[in-house]
């Protein structure tokens, strides 16, 4: 939480030793948390959340918006079709093993 304070991306609200949580505080942890599963770094999840303090009709929020994402595209589905393979040598090779007289195979029964 720390960190996220520091980056900016949650607001540094406290009275004393205590964090005062917000609902938008709350929010701004949520999504947060959600661009960071799409392997977007914590600077580029700052810039889609310091979005919201622009007017959502103009230009320049939804060109800046599209842009943050759309620089992830390329490295997802590189990724995508790298789990494909990797999903297709797994199978490849569990039905190697169904084959083999001691292998007892939990996914086909035998």
């Amino acid at each position: 939480m720390l960190l996220y304070e520091d980056l900016g991306l949650l607001p540094q609200q406290r009275v004393g030793r205590n964090r005062i949580d917000t609902q938008r505080n709350r929010t701004r942890l949520k999504l947060t948390l959600q661009g960071k599963r799409p392997s977007l770094g914590l600077l580029e999840v700052k810039q889609v959340l310091d979005m919201f303090g622009i007017p959502s009709d103009t230009a320049q929020r939804l060109t800046a918006f599209m842009g943050v994402p759309g620089a992830q595209r390329p490295l997802l589905a590189q990724q995508r079709d790298d789990i494909e393979i990797t999903l297709a040598e797994i199978a490849q090779h569990e039905k190697r093993c169904c084959g083999l007289p001691l292998w007892c195979c939990t996914l086909c029964g035998t």
